[in-house]
């Protein structure tokens, strides 16, 4: 399946896709079915700037352990 269209500029993505910890979520999210679901993306597309880069796609807090 073809990714995000923000993949490469998702600081979701840049901070943690290198780590393992989000591994499943990028899959479904990020490079998945659930692409249209991405709470960042739609965060993104309502207030026109990205959200924080620990709110993963599910909407959820995240943080590297």
């Amino acid at each position: 399946m073809k990714k995000c269209s923000r993949f490469k500029h998702c600081g979701f993505i840049k901070k943690y896709e290198n780590t393992g910890l989000y591994n499943d979520l990028i899959e479904i999210y990020c490079k998945g079915k659930k692409k249209k679901e991405c709470k960042r993306r739609k965060f993104n597309k309502e207030k026109g700037y990205s959200p924080n880069d620990n709110m993963l796609p599910n909407g959820k807090t995240g943080k590297l352990k």
